[in-house]
């Protein structure tokens, strides 16, 4: 028996008894249709043509298929939607729904300040001041020539006449009128001398009225109040103010 050969050669190769030929391992992996591996070469063969078989190359048809799987599908004739295009489609409806909400508050936010600041269609200045100073001052507000009675201050249980009472409203332009805003006390900050009632306290030898802050004076008699009224020269009755 003859000594065992070292390396096994391939029956294409023709080779002499003095030299031998190491062939390369086939790797692992499918192999390609049509093709064998050649172990001299180190890849696969054509059976056939004998070509050598190069990884990677597609065909042209394989490649345009593959690009057309990666292009996005027009979906448009499609009867339904998708779950993505629904949830797409909720989401912008969303924030369109959120961007209509906040204008209309907005809108309305801003049409009450004018409709504030503006009169009403018809309504007079006057109308319009006195139902502002009723607004503001309450019981407090007074009308001309109301009798009133001074309940602070030095004047402190004096009664008098409204002769002009505090301007709170005040008209800038013909189609935009302002008022004073309450403080945080519930009450309007008195600053200006046009912001006090003209009051002519009763026994006034110069006649001259006083300047009185509309929180200084209350009407008197109230609505409820028991009085003294005379009635006649030598008759006195009590009777009850009603509103």
């Amino acid at each position: 028996h003859s000594r065992a050969c070292k390396s096994v050669v391939s029956p294409r190769l023709s080779m002499s008894s003095s030299s031998a030929v190491a062939l390369i391992p086939k790797p692992r992996g499918g192999v390609p249709r049509g093709h064998e591996w050649d172990g001299v070469r180190g890849a696969y063969v054509h059976k056939e043509t004998g070509a050598v078989h190069v990884k990677g190359t597609r065909s042209a048809a394989s490649a345009a298929q593959q690009k057309e799987r990666k292009d996005e599908r027009d979906r448009s004739d499609r009867p339904q939607a998708s779950g993505s295009q629904k949830r797409n489609q909720a989401q912008a409806e969303a924030r369109k729904a959120d961007a209509n909400r906040r204008r209309q508050v907005v809108s309305q936010h801003r049409k009450a300040v004018r409709e504030k600041a503006r009169p009403r269609l018809g309504e007079s200045f006057a109308s319009i001041r006195q139902r502002e100073e009723q607004r503001l001052l309450g019981k407090r507000f007074l009308f001309e020539p109301q009798r009133v009675r001074v309940c602070e201050g030095a004047l402190a249980g004096q009664c008098g006449t409204v002769l002009d009472r505090a301007q709170l409203c005040f008209q800038e332009t013909a189609r935009r009128v302002t008022s004073l805003e309450l403080d945080a006390s519930g009450r309007v900050a008195i600053t200006e001398p046009r912001h006090h009632h003209q009051i002519l306290l009763d026994g006034s030898e110069d006649e001259e009225p006083v300047l009185l802050s509309p929180y200084a004076v209350e009407p008197w008699p109230g609505v409820g109040q028991l009085v003294d009224m005379h009635h006649g020269s030598q008759t006195w009755r009590t009777s009850r103010i009603e509103p």
